[in-house]
């Protein structure tokens, strides 16, 4: 999560979205009393190696920051695969309603965005994530699961689906009671570059900034479902996103 005072904008990360690499390009842009949320540790390093701000003013304890923050440099990939950011008021992952509960009248007035992405993408993403992060929070490398990994890990992700649910982006960007059901504006992942460069040039930065290519996974087509999902796993799918698949626009796929 990224709230910018000084441009006057809230960015809610979804899960599974490329929210790390948008977020990591938003902090070159950010000033010193901005809020922005600590990533991944090892993406905390990129982020300080390419000079742009880090993790700061999300309500950790300054001291305990700053010396995370200083171990980060160093850290060799043993240590980062440990290593914690100290926790505060806001999380990475905050949703919008929590930021509305803890910014409250500071949200009057200002731009609020996330991204959106196929469902059958982000859970492609999700299954490979789980399978290959372990590789990734100390190395950095690409997470390059198999057909036959993602096939295994679908069945516990639906087995998960049906009993206890799984927090869908389109709840984590709702907006609280009262708000304008039209204040959070979807950017676009498979146009994420575009939405970047829009979103520069409506702030009147002119300088451009290239996405990272952070937490770097498979990039499957939503096509990829039907290769590992039995007929029953993708009823089980298409029903429990109905609602982020209309409200987001993408096409119901069938087996």
């Amino acid at each position: 999560m990224i709230f910018s005072r000084l441009h006057r904008f809230l960015f809610i990360k979804g899960r599974k979205v490329a929210g790390t690499s948008f977020e990591v390009a938003l902090s070159k842009v950010c000033g010193p009393n901005d809020i922005i949320t600590p990533v991944t540790p090892i993406d905390e390093k990129a982020r300080l190696a390419d000079g742009y701000r880090h993790a700061q003013n999300y309500g950790a304890d300054d001291q305990k920051l700053r010396s995370y923050i200083d171990t980060l440099g160093s850290a060799c990939p043993e240590t980062l695969q440990r290593l914690k950011p100290p926790k505060g008021r806001f999380a990475n992952h905050t949703t919008l309603r929590e930021a509305h509960s803890l910014l409250g009248e500071e949200l009057k007035d200002i731009r609020i965005m996330a991204i959106v992405r196929s469902p059958y993408q982000t859970i492609l993403s999700r299954l490979n994530h789980r399978v290959a992060f372990a590789d990734y929070k100390s190395t950095g490398r690409a997470m390059q699961a198999t057909l036959k990994d993602l096939r295994d890990e679908l069945q516990t992700f639906v087995k998960n689906l049906e009993t206890c649910g799984y927090d869908k982006n389109i709840s984590h960007y709702m907006p609280t009671p009262g708000m304008d059901s039209s204040a959070v504006e979807y950017l676009r992942f498979e146009n994420l570059q575009e939405e970047l460069n829009d979103l520069l040039a409506s702030l009147n930065i002119t300088k451009p900034i290239m996405l990272p290519h952070l937490k770097k996974g498979r990039n499957l087509p939503d096509e990829a479902i039907l290769e590992i999902a039995t007929p029953d796993q993708l009823a089980v799918i298409n029903n429990y996103f109905d609602d982020e698949l209309n409200e987001f626009g993408y096409a119901k796929l069938s087996s």
